[in-house]
């Protein structure tokens, strides 16, 4: 008659009893099994458990380490959620071509038409691979409703910043008489460029950071070498070259400044800045919120194909 096959569980058993302080020889003498089938078995359920114990040190290395990439992506994220400076967001060119404005981590594609549109936003992060783990981690997770926020309104806001350089622009040419372009062209003109510091100082003053002198401050009339420059640039950019003329163009470039603070497009760049002020908080505060777990919740694909 065959001999019954030894389980599992006696194999396991046998095993701890002979760690105990039992030797070979007894378990098999107790068990009526030859002494090389118990030592046999011994050694087989032992190198089970050691592999065992391995693939476990392994899974959990495994799980940690990405954990660790999610928690990266997560911290990667939160200086990105920002709102550029005024200085930042306002040397926007006036081409009328689709155009790929450079933000923090990432870019704003907009263009430039009768309506100025921001058409996206992108950050550089969701080309890669961990945002989509990432996104499948904290599927309903309000970080994502708060970085959507985010994004629109920073949109809004770029879309805001570009009609209030058009503005002024427009009333440069009002007052002066001057065209502002991007390229040298007949007549006199001022280079759009130089618009950006004008508005830098502009910008801070319609938000509180500066006071009003220190936009008066800004444009100064060069009688020695007629021309007109705006100091709130290291650079000190010449606006116009007008010998003999200086602070008459100089007033009419006040003027200008004067009546941009009073327009509606300085009315919708002030709210739109407080708009994605606040919802700049409230992304950078979903992100904060996940790095201080420092566990992200959920799981992925990856997760599914580690067994969990």
């Amino acid at each position: 008659m065959p001999r019954k096959r030894i389980t599992v569980t006696e194999k396991r058993k046998w095993l701890e009893e002979y760690e105990a302080g039992k030797t070979e020889a007894a378990i098999a003498n107790e068990t009526k099994h030859d002494i090389r089938t118990v030592k046999k078995a011994i050694e087989e359920v032992r190198r089970e458990r050691v592999a065992t114990l391995a693939k476990t040190d392994l899974l959990k290395e495994a799980l940690r380490a990405h954990n660790e990439t999610l928690l990266s992506t997560i911290q990667s994220i939160i200086p990105v959620i920002t709102l550029p400076s005024p200085g930042q967001i306002i040397h926007l060119g006036t081409s009328r071509e689709p155009t790929l404005i450079p933000i923090s981590g990432g870019k704003a594609k907009y263009e430039d038409g009768r309506q100025i549109k921001v058409i996206a936003i992108t950050l550089d992060m969701e080309s890669q691979p961990e945002w989509g783990l990432l996104a499948e981690h904290l599927r309903r997770d309000r970080l994502w409703r708060a970085l959507s926020r985010w994004k629109e309104t920073l949109a809004t806001h770029l879309e805001a910043a570009a009609l209030m350089k058009r503005r002024l622009a427009e009333l440069i040419k009002e007052k002066t008489g001057y065209e502002v372009a991007d390229e040298p062209s007949d007549g006199h003109f001022i280079y759009s460029w130089c618009l950006g510091p004008i508005l830098e100082i502009v910008s801070s003053r319609l938000l509180g950071l500066t006071d009003e002198s220190d936009v008066d401050k800004s444009i100064v009339a060069d009688t020695d070498r007629g021309e007109v420059r705006c100091r709130a640039h290291s650079s000190q950019p010449v606006l116009a070259k007008v010998p003999g003329a200086e602070n008459e163009f100089r007033e009419k470039v006040m003027a200008a400044l004067q009546e941009l603070q009073e327009s509606s497009e300085a009315k919708g760049f002030i709210n739109s800045y407080r708009a994605a002020e606040e919802a700049t908080a409230k992304a950078r505060q979903a992100a904060e919120d996940i790095r201080m777990l420092r566990l992200v919740p959920g799981t992925c694909r990856l997760c599914r194909r580690l067994g969990m």
